[in-house]
Protein backbone atom coordinates (compact mmCIF):
# COMPACT_ATOMS: atom_id res chain seq x y z
CA UNK A 1 0.00 0.00 0.00
CA UNK A 2 1.19 3.52 -0.81
CA UNK A 3 -0.01 7.02 -0.07
CA UNK A 4 -0.92 9.31 -2.94
CA UNK A 5 -1.61 13.00 -2.49
CA UNK A 6 -5.10 13.96 -3.54
CA UNK A 7 -6.76 17.34 -3.19
CA UNK A 8 -4.73 20.20 -1.73
CA UNK A 9 -6.28 23.40 -0.44
CA UNK A 10 -5.72 26.07 2.20
CA UNK A 11 -6.50 23.55 4.95
CA UNK A 12 -3.75 21.15 3.84
CA UNK A 13 -3.46 18.06 1.69
CA UNK A 14 -5.65 14.99 1.42
CA UNK A 15 -3.79 11.69 1.23
CA UNK A 16 -5.22 8.49 -0.18
CA UNK A 17 -3.95 5.07 0.94
CA UNK A 18 -4.05 2.90 -2.19
CA UNK A 19 -2.77 -0.44 -3.37
CA UNK A 20 -0.32 -0.54 -6.28
CA UNK A 21 -3.07 -1.77 -8.66
CA UNK A 22 -5.23 1.31 -7.92
CA UNK A 23 -2.26 3.68 -8.27
CA UNK A 24 -1.41 2.14 -11.64
CA UNK A 25 -5.05 2.59 -12.78
CA UNK A 26 -5.07 6.25 -11.73
CA UNK A 27 -1.77 6.96 -13.49
CA UNK A 28 -2.94 5.15 -16.62
CA UNK A 29 -6.16 7.19 -16.68
CA UNK A 30 -4.23 10.44 -16.18
CA UNK A 31 -1.78 9.66 -18.99
CA UNK A 32 -4.68 8.92 -21.36
CA UNK A 33 -6.33 12.24 -20.46
CA UNK A 34 -3.14 14.11 -21.35
CA UNK A 35 -3.20 13.03 -24.99
CA UNK A 36 -6.83 14.11 -25.57
CA UNK A 37 -7.17 17.58 -27.07
CA UNK A 38 -9.56 19.90 -25.29
CA UNK A 39 -10.36 23.60 -25.44
CA UNK A 40 -7.94 25.87 -23.54
CA UNK A 41 -9.57 29.07 -22.27
CA UNK A 42 -6.26 30.93 -22.03
CA UNK A 43 -5.09 30.70 -25.63
CA UNK A 44 -8.62 30.08 -26.97
CA UNK A 45 -7.74 26.96 -28.89
CA UNK A 46 -7.28 23.23 -28.59
CA UNK A 47 -4.51 21.96 -26.31
CA UNK A 48 -3.21 18.88 -24.55
CA UNK A 49 -3.48 18.01 -20.85
CA UNK A 50 -6.23 20.58 -20.20
CA UNK A 51 -6.93 20.86 -16.47
CA UNK A 52 -8.73 23.22 -14.11
CA UNK A 53 -6.33 26.02 -13.19
CA UNK A 54 -6.66 29.23 -11.22
CA UNK A 55 -4.83 32.42 -12.18
CA UNK A 56 -2.86 33.25 -9.02
CA UNK A 57 -3.10 36.96 -9.78
CA UNK A 58 -6.89 36.73 -9.37
CA UNK A 59 -6.56 35.19 -5.91
CA UNK A 60 -7.80 31.96 -4.41
CA UNK A 61 -11.44 32.99 -4.94
CA UNK A 62 -10.89 33.61 -8.65
CA UNK A 63 -12.51 31.44 -11.30
CA UNK A 64 -11.16 28.10 -12.42
CA UNK A 65 -10.13 28.05 -16.07
CA UNK A 66 -9.58 25.07 -18.35
CA UNK A 67 -5.89 25.53 -19.21
CA UNK A 68 -3.56 23.39 -21.32
CA UNK A 69 -0.11 22.23 -20.20
CA UNK A 70 1.67 24.65 -22.56
CA UNK A 71 -0.10 27.69 -21.08
CA UNK A 72 0.53 26.52 -17.51
CA UNK A 73 4.21 26.02 -18.37
CA UNK A 74 4.43 29.52 -19.92
CA UNK A 75 2.87 31.00 -16.79
CA UNK A 76 5.41 29.20 -14.57
CA UNK A 77 8.31 30.35 -16.74
CA UNK A 78 7.04 33.95 -16.68
CA UNK A 79 6.70 33.92 -12.90
CA UNK A 80 10.17 32.40 -12.47
CA UNK A 81 11.63 35.09 -14.76
CA UNK A 82 9.87 37.86 -12.81
CA UNK A 83 11.19 36.47 -9.52
CA UNK A 84 14.71 36.33 -10.94
CA UNK A 85 14.44 39.94 -12.09
CA UNK A 86 13.19 41.00 -8.65
CA UNK A 87 16.24 39.38 -6.98
CA UNK A 88 18.75 41.19 -9.17
CA UNK A 89 20.50 43.88 -7.22
CA UNK A 90 19.82 42.29 -3.82
CA UNK A 91 23.40 41.02 -3.66
CA UNK A 92 24.61 44.63 -3.73
CA UNK A 93 22.72 45.55 -0.54
CA UNK A 94 24.88 46.09 2.54
CA UNK A 95 24.59 43.51 5.33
Amino acid sequence: MKRMQGETDSFGAEYLCLCQHCIDNIRSRDSKMRIVEKYCEWHRGMGLDVRPHRDFEEGSAGPLYSVCAACRRQESERVAEELTEDRRGWDDWPD
